[in-house]
């Protein structure tokens, strides 16, 4: 992400649908949820995407459609359950869930269409790797998606539990202890 990208989060509504999903479908995917604003499940969805809306920003756009102010759409995408998800690719719905998901299933679900972050697979590597014993080839690995990504916090996190696990008390305090507020 460049520090000039801003998330892409919009309110649609039937008057701009066709130009935030459909035609932005075109250049990016775009994530709509169906919401209902009095849905706690809508609201954890909403919050965990908006997340994601800001770490991948310019990746992806996140379009939110309250059911209850836009009855149109809801009947013309068949809504029932909220939230719903539906991923629009090249002007067309391509995947479409029910129910709340979590912030690693929405990553997954962001994943199949090119919204990720190539440290985050090395991430994944190194915790394969450290799982199988195999921890300095964990520690290289981390090292190269820190390199190659050194805004991606989790892999210092990562760093940090390996340490831990390893009994490397020291090495692990003081990398946690460089770590932005946010993350600790």
């Amino acid at each position: 992400m460049s520090t000039e990208d801003k998330p892409l989060i919009f309110e649609v509504s039937q008057n701009n649908f066709e130009d935030l999903v459909i035609h932005n479908s075109s250049h990016l995917p775009v994530l709509v949820e169906f919401m209902g604003i009095w849905s706690e499940p809508c609201i954890k969805t909403e919050y965990a995407i908006a997340d994601l809306a800001t770490e991948f920003a310019g990746d992806f756009i996140f379009a939110k459609i309250d059911i209850d102010e836009q009855d149109e759409l809801k009947q013309q995408f068949s809504i029932t359950n909220v939230p719903t998800l539906v991923v629009f690719k090249d002007g067309k719905e391509v995947q479409r869930e029910e129910g709340e998901l979590q912030l690693e299933e929405l990553r997954i679900l962001l994943k199949h269409y090119g919204v990720f972050r190539e440290s985050d697979e090395l991430r994944d590597q190194a915790r394969e790797k450290h799982m199988a014993g195999d921890t300095q080839s964990a520690i290289m690995l981390l090292t190269q998606a820190i390199s190659s990504d050194p805004n991606n916090v989790r892999v210092a996190l990562d760093m940090v539990q390996i340490f831990l696990d390893i009994g490397e008390i020291e090495q692990a305090q003081g990398l946690f202890d460089r770590l932005p507020e946010s993350a600790q």
